[in-house]
């Protein structure tokens, strides 16, 4: 297979698309929305906070990013506590109540004790003289000030304690400013596990440090807090022009890579709605013929992968960055291409042929001109009888892996961009 799935086994929230809408009506800008608002445009990052029940100071946090028209999940579900009175309903937050407000907000500048900060986002140390105003009478209401004390109630934002080590803060009721609709909404570090906060959305230090490592202001990241989003359909994948789909009875479709039985226990297909075998028409015409000449014996062809959309790719090779096993994405794969298959034989009725290694074996025993011992004799003759017919239908075989054939003019081809 030459360049190996590697593929995120994501909890993927695909439904990010509906956040905005299957939250409460989202808050926008701070200010309460007549209706649902979408996520802002350009956004293709996004962390989402999920109670764990209504009313609940507990909840979940995860980070999902957009590549390739599917959102990913870039960093998995971390325990993470709200306001100690819950989630406030959309436009109904206030200064004081406890909630942590629902809703789609741009993520701000990232803030700390530190000097310096590993992060992407701009970065603030907070100082003695630093505080944010959260009295609603102030002219600085919702503002970051520095000097004497310039209001009646403000938090401070070098504490004495560890909770501001690390934080982001949320453009929740920023621009405009409404006074009293609540102030100093943040990402920080948590003072406990299950101590809720005044409004905020804290988490342990070490997921902290890990989010603003992943963050990126080029996505234009937002916070979406609130309920589950609701399910969408499943994403359809639309393949190129020169695609063509491969099936009939002379095959078994048995996609590897749209299951979790694959060398990494996770299914990197399903988030881009890929269920079927497609190859460039110059590719699956040679397989076809091989097709019919394997049919004719009594053989049908067993389909472990084809078509790989470099997106798949590119979350592959996040996974496992090693060419040994993955092909990195900024050369691509002939799966990327289009013209390599990775294939089995079944008998007539479907029951796959033993082989002298299963799929995805990196071992020696996996090479397709590999010795078998005498009691494996069988193997080497099945993997023999594909390897015929595929090269008499003009397929080359790829010499560490019995199960990858290819066209073999490969480099005429594209690697084919769906992103």
């Amino acid at each position: 297979m030459q360049t190996k799935p590697a593929a995120p086994s994501f909890g993927i929230i695909t439904a990010i698309l509906l956040m905005a809408g299957a939250l409460a009506p989202a808050v926008r800008c701070g200010m309460p929305a007549a209706a649902p608002a979408p996520l802002p445009t350009g956004t293709r990052q996004a962390v989402l906070v999920v109670p764990r029940a209504p009313g609940s100071h507990t909840a979940t946090l995860s980070l999902v990013e957009l590549e390739g028209g599917v959102w990913r999940e870039r960093m998995a579900p971390v325990p993470a506590v709200l306001g100690r009175a819950g989630i406030a309903p959309a436009g109904a937050k206030r200064e004081g109540d406890g909630k942590t407000p629902s809703g789609v907000f741009p993520l701000g500048i990232a803030f700390g004790y530190g000097a310096t900060c590993d992060t992407r986002l701009p970065y603030r140390m907070a100082g003695p003289d630093d505080y944010w105003i959260d009295d609603p009478a102030s002219p600085h209401y919702n503002r970051w000030v520095r000097g004497p004390r310039p209001a009646f109630s403000h938090e401070r934002l070098r504490r004495s304690d560890a909770q501001y080590t690390y934080g982001i803060v949320v453009e929740y009721n920023t621009a405009p400013v409404t006074p009293g609709a609540g102030s100093a909404i943040f990402l920080h570090v948590w003072r406990a596990p299950n101590t809720p906060t005044a409004g905020c959305v804290a988490l342990s230090e070490t997921d902290m440090a890990r989010l603003l490592r992943l963050l990126d202001p080029s996505l234009r990241p937002v916070v979406a807090i609130g309920a589950p989003p609701a399910q969408p359909a499943p994403p359809t994948f639309v393949p190129a022009p020169h695609l063509v789909e491969i099936s009939g009875p002379e095959y078994v479709l048995d996609l590897r890579y749209n299951t979790d039985n694959n060398f990494l226990g996770r299914n990197v297909y399903a988030p881009h709605g890929i269920t079927r075998c497609y190859l460039h028409r110059d590719a699956a015409a040679r397989l076809t013929a091989a097709a019919r000449d394997l049919h004719a014996k009594g053989f049908r062809i067993v389909l472990w992968d084809c078509y790989r959309p470099l997106s798949v790719q590119r979350a592959m090779w996040r996974i496992m960055p090693n060419e040994r096993y993955v092909a990195n994405p900024a050369k691509g794969s002939n799966h990327n291409r289009g013209i390599a298959v990775d294939c089995s034989l079944a008998r007539a009725d479907g029951r796959e042929l033993p082989m002298p290694t299963p799929f995805d074996d990196f071992s020696e025993r996996a090479a397709v001109n590999a010795r078998c011992s005498s009691d494996a004799a069988e193997r080497c003759r099945n993997r023999d009888l594909l390897r015929g017919a595929m090269e008499r239908a003009g397929l080359e075989p790829y010499p560490s892996e019995w199960w990858h054939y290819q066209l073999p003019d490969a480099r005429r081809y594209p690697v084919l961009r769906d992103e």
